[in-house]
Formats: C-alpha cells, structure tokens, sequence
C-alpha cells in the first residue's frame, strides 16, 4: 500500500466558492482525472516515467475553513502535486496566518538557513492562527525553525530527507529561563515536566520568545468576562441578601435589586 501524504490549508473563501476552481481546473493539471466530484473529490493521476512520477490517487476534502489533501503515492512529488492543487484557487483564497509578514521581520541569515522548515510550516497552521514572530534556532542539535503563533509554540526541523515538528502549549509551560553564549542565545523551557532547551538563537530572539510565551500564557490563566462578571454578580446578591435580612431593604426593594444585579 502506498504511503499517505497530508496537506493542509486555511481558506479565506466558502467552500462553495472553493469547490468550483477545483473542479474545473484539476483536468487541467497535466494526467488528471476526477473520478467522483463529490466531497471528497477523487483524483487519479496516471504515472509518467518521464516526469519520474508514480501513478497518484488524491482525495480533496473541504471541511468548513479546511481544506485537506491526502495523496497516496509512492516517490517525492506529493508536495509538488499538493501545491498544484492548491494553486487553482483564486489568489488570496488561502489564509497565510501573518506568515508573509513574520518572514519578512526576520534577518536574511535566518531565512537562508531555515529554508526547509519555511516551506513547510504553512501545512501546520490552523484556523484562528496567526505567526506573531519566527526565529531559527537548534533543538536537539537540529537546525529548527521556531514559530511562536498566538495559540502555540511550534520547533518544525524540517531536512531534506526527513522531517520532525514539536508543539508546545503556553498553558504546558512552567518555567522559562534565558541565556547567552558567543554562537547565540537559548532558552529552556520546562515544558509537563520535562526541559527543553533551544540554542543558538540569534541575539534578541530568546528574550522575545519568552516574552510572547509569557503573554500568551498569563492570557490564558487570566478569567474570562463572563466568570468576573458571575463572581461579580455573587458578590452583590450576597450584599443584597444581607441588607435585605438587616431590615435595610423592604421586600419590594431587594426584589427589584435582585432583579438589577441579575440583569433580568
């Protein structure tokens, strides 16, 4: 059985509007064929020995904001046959989660050394999820790619042969220590219990992740309107209660106040 290989992306159009580009322009990709139009819809792609390509089998899956290719084949091309699928929509029909704008705010040391992970990082984000900064680094003596998003923290190592991506939680994080050494920064994470150290981060990038996973962190921790504004409520029923069992309130009053504090 061929291996299965899954893409992801956020799209920024209905599914409707989505569904249509891809039936009309998966004939035009080169030994395509659509063998049922439904959802999801099934493309056989004939082999070429020229092209050094296996026969391919897709399925495309609009599920709400997602939309998900898995392709069964043997070889490499999966990435490539996914990106054509993915560039039949219209441009900007696919959310790239402030991607653009994070690369662009990183030095060109850092882009030319984590060009493999960039490529693929776009395929672990997802709907709500934007990049607030990237930073290259290593972890576990891998060059890594370090996306810190506005819901967690993603280490993508990302080679040529293989591929290995971590997500860290905010709310998962205990401790978050930094440092400096002459080849760069790191930090340490202890993260459920176990540490994890990141190393070799340009100057500034240690004291900045950890200042977003604190953010993001204490974001989570801090109550909700809806839980201070019930506490709230609490506490002026138990007031009202009190002035009302002190003689201070008639009984119409403290039903009206009652009423009030309840938003009735």
């Amino acid at each position: 059985m061929a291996p299965q290989h899954t893409f992801r992306r956020t799209l920024t159009i209905s599914p409707t509007d989505a569904y249509q580009p891809l039936i009309d322009g998966i004939p035009t990709i080169k030994d395509c064929d659509i063998a049922d139009p439904g959802n999801p819809i099934i493309v056989k792609r004939k082999r070429n020995m020229l092209a050094n390509r296996w026969a391919m089998q897709a399925a495309i899956t609009i599920d709400g904001p997602e939309l998900v290719v898995t392709i069964d084949s043997k070889g490499a091309n999966q990435p490539k046959f996914a990106e054509e699928i993915f560039g039949l929509l219209p441009d900007g029909a696919i959310d790239d989660h402030g991607l653009d704008a994070a690369q662009a705010r990183m030095a060109k040391s850092e882009r030319v050394f984590s060009r493999l992970e960039l490529h693929g990082l776009l395929n672990d984000l997802r709907h709500g999820e934007d990049v607030l900064m990237l930073a290259t680094g290593q972890i576990d003596k891998h060059v890594a790619i370090i996306a810190v998003t506005t819901k967690r923290i993603i280490g993508k190592d990302k080679g040529a042969f293989d591929s290995a991506s971590r997500e860290i939680l905010p709310k998962h994080v205990s401790s978050i220590s930094t440092g400096s050494k002459l080849t760069g920064e790191w930090i340490k994470l202890r993260v459920s219990g176990e540490a994890l150290k990141i190393d070799s981060l340009q100057h500034g990038r240690g004291g900045q992740i950890a200042e977003h996973i604190r953010k993001l962190r204490d974001s989570v921790d801090a109550p909700t309107d809806s839980t201070t504004s019930a506490g709230s409520s609490v506490d002026d029923l138990t007031k009202l209660a009190e002035l009302h069992a002190a003689g201070v309130l008639s009984d119409d009053e403290f039903t009206a106040a009652k009423a009030k504090a309840l938003g009735l």
